[in-house]
């Protein structure tokens, strides 16, 4: 990915949702955009008593309330529909731009939407630009080093269960609990996010005669243990993309109505299988190699890297032809 550069410095804020309920796909997002865009000054809004260990800070200044801000030329808002009041208050405050990510009603008051997912069915009363498609999907820079064409083997042996920042539904006990039930001799690596509460129970599941658990809990090198992987499970967020962007085979489990409204546009563009209660069938579906082969390849196909480029350029658009209409009101 190269960086977009512009003649004029803009003030960004980033204003995500995150917690144990949503984890902290939202806040990678937007932390990844801010990287791209070093030559902005930019800010992050998250809630009191939040800490987040990320390399991604050293571009960005964590503030807990706007009235921190003194300037601010666009917001830039990963589902914003949840700080509806808190956006409203800086677009008076400040007259600025506002971006809306992951869009999916009308309440909030954005003037462009960029959403992965199908837009809302009555958007197009919004009055303002909107637009779709796993284009848009935002990898960290992290992983660039990590992309290279997959060669996927015949066997499965190396399999990964991570499921994001909280795994509100622990998803990743009933996974781990299945695979350890296979009676199958296969390494299987463990992600808990920051937020996830599933340390010791995971840990007790450890012993196994066949199987191999090792865990992690927010490792630094998490690119390295989603790339050496024949199969992941995941959610349908953030871990997703990055892992069809490494070309890691997925079967996913939804963790909220959200991304139950995605496994549509996954199974479309064939990015992963959906195991839904049954991961017994998924985990059959996947051990036939041209099923897994073809997934790596559309995975890679569809999910570039470039995603944080296109949503720059279209703000970057956006400021433009706001300060062209100014131009023309005047005149």
């Amino acid at each position: 990915m190269m960086s977009l550069t512009n003649e004029h410095t803009c003030t960004i804020l980033f204003a995500p949702i995150c917690g144990r309920a949503v984890g902290f796909g939202h806040v990678s997002r937007c932390l990844s955009i801010a990287t791209y865009s070093k030559h902005n000054k930019s800010y992050l809004l998250l809630p009191e008593g939040l800490d987040i260990v990320d390399e991604r800070l050293t571009n960005v200044t964590i503030i807990h309330s706007i009235e921190q801000l003194t300037q601010c030329d666009i917001i830039i808002s990963d589902q914003l529909d949840a700080p509806v009041l808190t956006i409203q208050q800086a677009k008076k405050q400040f007259s600025c731009y506002v971006v809306s990510l992951d869009h999916y009603q009308n309440t909030a008051p954005a003037d462009l939407i960029i959403n992965l997912k199908s837009l809302p069915a009555k958007l197009g009363e919004a009055q303002c630009k909107a637009v779709a498609g796993l284009e848009f999907a935002i990898i960290a820079p992290k992983f660039e080093n990590y992309r290279t064409p997959k060669k996927v083997q015949q066997q499965i042996h190396n399999v990964l269960i991570m499921y994001g920042g909280s795994d509100p539904n622990q998803y990743t006990l009933s996974t781990l609990e299945f695979l350890l039930s296979l009676d199958k001799k296969l390494n299987i690596t463990v992600i808990l996010g920051p937020l996830n509460p599933l340390y010791k129970q995971v840990c007790d599941m450890q012993n196994s005669k066949k199987a191999t658990v090792n865990i992690h809990s927010a490792p630094v090198q998490l690119a390295h243990y989603m790339s050496n992987q024949d199969l992941a499970f995941c959610g349908c967020g953030t871990s997703l993309f990055e892992l069809s962007y490494l070309g890691t085979p997925c079967i996913v489990r939804a963790q909220n109505e959200r991304e139950k409204m995605f496994i549509n546009d996954i199974a479309h563009y064939e990015l992963a299988i959906d195991a839904d209660d049954d991961y017994q069938k998924a985990w059959q579906q996947v051990q036939d190699f041209q099923i897994r082969q073809k997934m790596t390849v559309s995975q890679q196909n569809t999910i570039d890297g470039y995603g944080v480029n296109r949503i720059l350029k279209l703000c970057e658009q956006l400021i433009a032809d706001k300060q062209t209409q100014k131009v023309e009101h005047y005149e």
